[in-house]
């Protein structure tokens, strides 16, 4: 599976932020600002790092809610794919911000133990091989005590909201047809697939306390917040 995303993401990263905002109806932006504010930690100076984090897009979210709330914030974003990178670190330029990203894989992160107050992920863990050693190896590199924010996409469990997004997958696939069908059409059913609870109690069983899933607006994403015991 790694090396079929790994592929996957390289054939779309020009158009991945797009194909983002079309998938979320737009709401990618609201979403990433709702799980920056869940991910500030109760310290005027911390340590994060965001992983898989494709384009750089949630890495700025938070360097941004970091300075909005007087906050000194290094952050670190790793991601296994290269040309994904490439659109971040340029990204990153030309924003002129203070964030590093660099190559790095989820299931085997190349930091010391106990080095970051928060980790963060956004839109990636649905395509993990792994979510238990992913959950292990976030618990490894954080603090004791440390912050997990995590947010992803999943079919919603409410009964309205779910068949629109039913109706929506099904518009979804036709919009990839005209971008790249074969990626839009994995990434719907990945979505689909998706199981917040799942996620959650594979965290509680992998060293974390005060799990907690926080519905976003029109019940498409959720973030999984907890601490490292």
């Amino acid at each position: 599976m790694s090396t079929y995303i790994k592929n996957l993401f390289s054939e779309i990263h020009n158009n991945y932020d797009l194909m983002n905002g079309i998938l979320s109806l737009g709401m990618d932006r609201k979403w990433r600002s709702a799980a920056a504010k869940l991910a500030m930690p109760n310290k005027k100076s911390f340590k994060l790092l965001d992983i898989a984090c494709g384009t750089g897009e949630f890495a700025i979210t938070l360097y941004n809610e970091a300075i909005k709330n007087g906050k000194d914030a290094s952050i670190t974003g790793i991601d296994f794919n290269s040309d994904m990178l490439k659109i971040g670190i340029e990204k990153i330029k030309m924003c002129n911000l203070p964030i590093t990203l660099i190559s790095g894989d989820a299931l085997n992160i190349k930091f010391d133990s106990n080095v970051f107050d928060v980790v963060t992920s956004a839109f990636a863990m649905r395509d993990f091989d792994d979510l238990n050693k992913f959950a292990r190896e976030v618990n490894r590199v954080l603090k004791k005590g440390g912050k997990i924010t995590l947010m992803d996409m999943a079919l919603p469990k409410a009964g309205f909201d779910k068949y629109l997004f039913k109706i929506y997958s099904k518009i979804m696939r036709i919009e990839g047809y005209f971008v790249d069908n074969n990626a839009y059409a994995f990434l719907v059913k990945s979505i689909m697939e998706n199981d917040s609870n799942k996620v959650a109690n594979i965290f509680k069983k992998n060293g974390f306390t005060n799990v907690k899933i926080t519905v976003l607006k029109t019940g498409a994403a959720f973030v999984i917040t907890g601490n490292k015991k």
